[in-house]
């Protein structure tokens, strides 16, 4: 007799377990050439060298980073942990580069499932919602440009989205506390993106409150408690990263001016790519003739964009 069977689990663990096979060897198969030991997945934001240099080493960037590479360098600020400073500091630099981007699309599909089957789905319809929401276009690219952090976010907005879906149910302090801390975390990963998925997540609490039973105040004041908590555990976890971010974004930014001159310099900086539309039809044309959109359309198709060699 086993310790462990499928036949002793019950219908929605297998249909989970199968879930998460298939996602898994869905990833290998996209992502097959990351087990090359010669080849990493391509980073826009988060290329291999930089991740390798010493400056960049965990754990030491969680205490500041000086990024000494030119002249006598800069500070580079403070590195706040999260999913990704984890999963970098358990399998290294190199390993980093390979896994990324599979791993934080895994880590989106498993938090979609988990919102789906919450919101009370079907188990058949929660695996088809994951699978979809891992491949989606948005998501999905993202991800391969090296901005694995935004789909770990939009993972994280899935779990917080769990967490609030049932407000009768026991638990619900605990489980708006639990949604405020994966609010936080995704404005960590993802940063203004991360703000910006908050506002959601803080419209789901709001609208919730029709769903809510009783009187409209008991529902009103439900849901501002839930949001309190939802603010203040996001909030606690990420003011590092809201605190950068509004030094960075928002205040003493230059050119947020609204005088005529400043508005003026920023017309002419931004109309100053635009193109003249006869002369840039032209130039495409003679691109087709030469076939050199061929071969450019040829090397995407291989996939060599997405991954470096060593």
């Amino acid at each position: 007799m086993t310790l462990f069977s499928l036949a002793n689990l019950t219908k929605k663990t297998r249909l989970l377990l199968l879930y998460i096979a298939v996602l898994a060897l869905l990833l290998c198969v996209l992502f097959y050439r990351s087990f090359d030991p010669d080849q990493v997945a391509f980073s826009n934001d988060g290329p291999l060298g930089s991740a390798y240099a010493e400056m960049a080493r965990l754990p030491a960037i969680f205490t500041g980073l000086w990024a000494d590479l030119n002249v006598m360098g800069g500070s580079g600020g403070v590195v706040t942990p999260s999913i990704s400073t984890l999963f970098s500091a358990l399998v290294g630099p190199v390993a980093f580069a390979k896994f990324y981007t599979p791993f934080s699309l895994f880590f989106l599909g498993i938090g979609a499932v988990y919102a789906f089957r919450k919101l009370g789905l079907k188990p058949t319809a929660c695996i088809l919602g994951g699978l979809g929401a891992v491949l989606n276009s948005a998501f999905f690219s993202d991800a391969c440009w090296g901005l694995g952090g935004q789909a770990i976010c939009f993972g994280l907005s899935f779990f917080a989205i769990g967490f609030l879906a049932n407000p009768d149910e026991r638990g619900r302090w605990s489980c708006a506390a639990l949604a405020g801390l994966a609010v936080g975390m995704g404005v960590i990963e993802a940063a203004d993106i991360g703000a910006l998925f908050s506002l959601l997540i803080a419209a789901f609490v709001v609208w919730q409150a029709w769903s809510i039973q009783g009187t409209p105040a008991k529902r009103i004041g439900i849901s501002l408690i839930r949001l309190i908590l939802v603010a203040g555990f996001a909030m606690f976890i990420a003011i590092n990263t809201v605190n950068g971010l509004i030094h960075t974004q928002i205040q003493g930014i230059a050119g947020s001016a609204q005088d005529s001159e400043t508005k003026a310099q920023h017309w002419d900086w931004a109309t100053q790519w635009s193109l003249p539309k006869k002369e840039t039809l032209a130039t495409k044309f003679k691109i087709i003739l030469k076939k050199k959109l061929y071969k450019e359309l040829n090397f995407l198709s291989k996939g060599d964009f997405y991954y470096d060699n060593i």
